[in-house]
């Protein structure tokens, strides 16, 4: 049952087509989740707020988790959006690298301080595993593996598999880039950890693999 509260005021709307109407719905849904929050918004809270029935609601979504996923899949574009750019730069990979994590960290903290209602929200979604999480956490590691294959094709990576390294890469930094994990909330150990996979991803020193190759000939001596 919905909660009573202050009634919103209604939010009138000329005729639209089906496509409008559930990005209306969307809309309202993420307006609704960041004043009240998600769990206390219900189907007839959305309806409510655009003048129409909870059955014409359910005509363009199955539920509320279905709305939900959709303000989730909204949410997490932007933060793709954003490492989509950053992987375009002109810029070294291992400056890209360093900048997706940073930005994509600043962001999920200015939301956990401003928006606090809409990171529950994510934070619903990684305990139940919504596909658009998942969905999400894949076409992040595409975006890493995107820059590790410029930095190898460019000499400043050594040569490898670059979807494994995006996937590991991911991996390591993921307190930082999953949207609902708030482990380091101030970043203390951002660039230490990214400082440490960039090491991981670079072509060895010539002085290291003389070392290398030289350690290697004198076990091959005999005693």
């Amino acid at each position: 049952m919905a909660a009573v509260r202050n009634p919103s005021p209604t939010i009138r709307f000329a005729p639209a087509s089906r496509s409008d109407t559930g990005s209306r719905i969307i809309d309202a849904a993420e307006r609704l989740y960041r004043q009240f929050g998600y769990e206390k918004t219900a189907v007839a809270d959305i309806a409510r707020a655009l003048s129409m029935s909870p059955a014409n609601v359910y005509r363009f979504f199955r539920g509320k988790k279905a709305i939900s996923q959709e303000v989730c899949r909204r949410l997490l574009e932007q933060a793709v959006a954003c490492g989509s750019e950053i992987a375009r730069r002109n810029a070294p990979a291992e400056d890209r690298l360093r900048a997706v994590v940073r930005e994509l960290a600043h962001r999920k903290s200015e939301r956990l301080r401003n928006d606090a209602p809409l990171h529950e929200l994510l934070a619903a979604a990684t305990e139940e595993s919504w596909p658009a999480i998942t969905e999400h956490a894949a076409r992040l590691e595409g975006i890493l593996a995107t820059i590790v294959l410029d930095g190898m094709n460019r000499g400043e990576f050594r040569a490898g598999d670059a979807h494994r390294a995006g996937r590991c890469f991911y991996a390591a930094m993921l307190q930082y880039l999953h949207p609902a994990l708030i482990l380091d909330p101030a970043g203390r150990n951002l660039d230490e950890t990214v400082d440490f996979c960039l090491a991981a991803l670079r072509r060895e020193p010539p002085m290291r693999l003389a070392s290398t190759k030289l350690s290697s000939l004198m076990l091959e001596v005999p005693l």
